[in-house]
């Protein structure tokens, strides 16, 4: 890397709010020869958050819509209640719905 890109990386920490690394590339500018190889620091992967599941979800569910949808949110708060309800087979749907819910909940 040279001295622009250096200098053109910090500033993209800087706004990134990553300031250690920040400072760990600004000390290679200032120590910068041009002839000797620039490090790239090694970067933090972020922790991918897992997406909280919601009633809405089950939507995607081949056979289960908008009518199937607004029924089970008038029965259940969250998919804790409605798995459950499942488990102890007390869901006051048709059967082929609750065999699709539960085939969906077994794969998770």
């Amino acid at each position: 890397m040279n001295k622009p890109r250096l200098k053109l990386r910090y500033k993209e920490l800087v706004r990134a709010g990553r300031l250690e690394e920040a400072q760990i590339v600004l000390q290679k500018v200032w120590n910068y020869d041009g002839d000797s190889p620039v490090e790239k620091p090694e970067l933090k992967k972020p922790k991918v958050k897992k997406k909280e599941e919601s009633l809405k979800d089950l939507q995607k569910i081949k056979g289960i819509g908008k009518k199937t949808l607004l029924d089970l949110e008038r029965l259940y708060t969250s998919l804790k209640d409605l798995k459950k309800d499942l488990d102890k087979d007390k869901v006051p749907l048709r059967d082929d719905v609750v065999n699709k819910l539960k085939k969906y909940f077994r794969r998770r």
